[in-house]
Formats: C-alpha cells, structure tokens, sequence
C-alpha cells in the first residue's frame, strides 16, 4: 500500500482525499505544493510507516497541524524538510 506523487503543482486536499486510504503504509509527497488542510487528511492515515514531505509550501504547521502523526503507531520514518 503506497503512493508516490512527486513534484505536483496541482495536487490538492479534493485529489489526496481521493486517493488516501486507512490502510496505506507509505505515502511519499516529496515538492509537492499541498494546501494547509493536506495534514488532517494525511492523518487519517493510522497505518502509515513511511511519510516523506519535503518542501511542501504548507503554511498550517505553526497552528499544530500535525500534532496527530505523534499518533501513528506504525510510523518509522518522516522525512520533512524545506
């Protein structure tokens, strides 16, 4: 269970939503331009081992978006970088 969508410009929450599933175990997002509500979406994802973000524009960190991944019992590895 993965998805790699890199270097989009146009990828969306409307498109992730689409395309996240509980289950999935890797998620590579790497210089994609994600809009702020893309970390409550990734979230959900409660399987995830993997989650590589780098650059992704987002702007909601500082209001504590990500604060659920902290959750992720199967998390591994976060790559997260500007």
């Amino acid at each position: 269970h993965t998805l790699i969508i890199q270097h989009s410009n146009v990828l969306k929450s409307s498109h992730l939503k689409l395309l996240l599933h509980p289950a999935l175990k890797q998620l590579d997002l790497r210089y994609c331009s994600l809009d702020d509500y893309a970390p409550a979406l990734i979230a959900t994802c409660h399987q995830l081992e993997e989650l590589l973000l780098a650059e992704p524009h987002l702007t909601a960190f500082q209001g504590g978006y990500f604060y659920p991944i902290l959750e992720f019992p199967r998390l591994k590895t976060l790559q997260l970088y500007r």
